[in-house]
């Protein structure tokens, strides 16, 4: 059945590669039953649908904009990870893996300076050429933008933001925690803002304490990390209850996490991963269900006996270099927990490393910036209600 619906979708989708197709002659195609339909669009990619089929006939119309076809595409598509570069306007690359090889493409639109979080589809973006307070909320399958009540924001000041979706309300909530340098000491806020609901930010209660330094969001929660090596807690937020926790990070036998420890997060989509690093190759996998914020360990991966292989694969540098050699470190997944994508710092590289055969490949990026976000991202028909 999946390989007939399969077929069927590739040549739905081929015709629609071949122009707009004319509605006098689809009375085969109308009168097929809408289950079949249903499920063969299901096989198309999201952008796909929304430039092709979703014109073909009302009835495809209508049924590619219902939120039950919308929820099931979006829980039948494949994870991509994204990569873009900050303070560059440019097409952010996916990266996937599609019958099991590494395919890299270019996303169709060119987003804001800053893609600071993804979410069912959603990015969260803000230009900070133009306005460091504006944010905006963008499809980048059907291209849609939403932009958001204007952020209040101080010049100096330096903000860490993020977005996730609140399932039990069904809503999508913006989070921003900013801080600014104020004498010795560093102030730091955080503000809530409901996506299509608040006409201003609110403000969120947090321990002053808390700097943020990186984000990452999973089903329903935020998380933040304050530095890759004196962090020893998750900070992570429920987005429905808007309520804090901290999460001690500890290793394999409950033993606390040492500050020295450089430590790495990355999205598997319903949970955190959490890489403690045991050598400059090798790291601790540690997997966070994000609901009860338990801690278990799933997996060790050591590339120390690859590292001449490494090395083979690294131009010229960009930037600094430790003197001790090329610094990695993991930044996502494709197709969790199969193929772990590491980012080769100061070399523009991404390396893709597979965990059962220990395969290593290498892509290099067009844009030779230092400094690059990675992202889980689901391609989606997904929009806001009322936007």
């Amino acid at each position: 059945m999946d390989s007939d619906l399969n077929t069927a979708a590739t040549l739905t989708k081929n015709k629609m590669g071949r122009g707009k197709l004319n509605c006098g002659n689809l009375t085969n195609i109308e009168s097929l039953p809408d289950e079949l339909v249903f499920d063969i669009l299901l096989h198309l990619p999201a952008e796909d649908i929304y430039n092709g089929p979703m014109f073909v006939c009302r009835k495809w119309y209508d049924m590619v904009r219902t939120s039950g076809f919308i929820s099931a595409h979006l829980q039948k598509s494949t994870p991509h990870l994204v990569i873009h570069s900050t303070n560059t306007c440019r097409r952010p690359y996916f990266v996937e893996m599609n019958r099991g090889r590494i395919d890299i493409t270019r996303l169709n639109c060119v987003t804001k300076t800053v893609v600071w979080a993804s979410c069912n589809g959603l990015m969260l973006e803000s230009d900070f050429s133009e306005n460091r307070g504006d944010f905006y909320v963008t499809n980048p399958a059907t291209n849609q933008h939403f932009a958001l009540p204007r952020f209040p924001c101080e010049e100096g000041f330096r903000c860490c933001a993020c977005m996730a979706y609140a399932e039990a309300s069904k809503q999508y909530k913006v989070v921003i925690m900013y801080c600014k340098q104020f004498h010795s000491s560093v102030i730091l806020k955080s503000a809530i803002l409901t996506v299509g609901v608040d006409k201003s930010w609110r403000e969120l209660r947090i321990k002053d304490t808390y700097e943020p330094y990186h984000t990452t969001t999973t089903r329903g929660f935020i998380h933040w990390q304050q530095n890759h090596q004196i962090d020893t807690h998750v900070l992570s937020l429920n987005v429905e209850t808007e309520t804090f926790r901290e999460t001690p990070i500890t290793t394999d036998g409950g033993r606390r996490l040492e500050k020295e420890s450089d430590k790495y997060y990355a999205s598997t989509g319903d949970a955190l991963t959490i890489f403690v690093a045991r050598s400059e190759f090798s790291w601790e996998v540690m997997r966070m269900e994000s609901e009860t914020g338990e801690l278990r360990k799933v997996a060790k991966i050591d590339m120390e006996a690859r590292l001449s292989k490494i090395e083979d694969f690294l131009p010229k540098p960009v930037g600094y270099v430790d003197r001790d050699g090329p610094r990695v470190g993991p930044v996502g997944w494709i197709n969790y927990p199969e193929v772990l994508v590491l980012w080769v710092y100061s070399y523009g590289v991404c390396m893709y490393y597979n965990v059962r055969t220990q395969e290593i490949s290498c892509f290099r990026l067009e844009y030779l910036n230092r400094y690059h976000r990675f992202l889980f991202h689901i391609n989606s028909l997904v929009w806001l209600d009322g936007c």
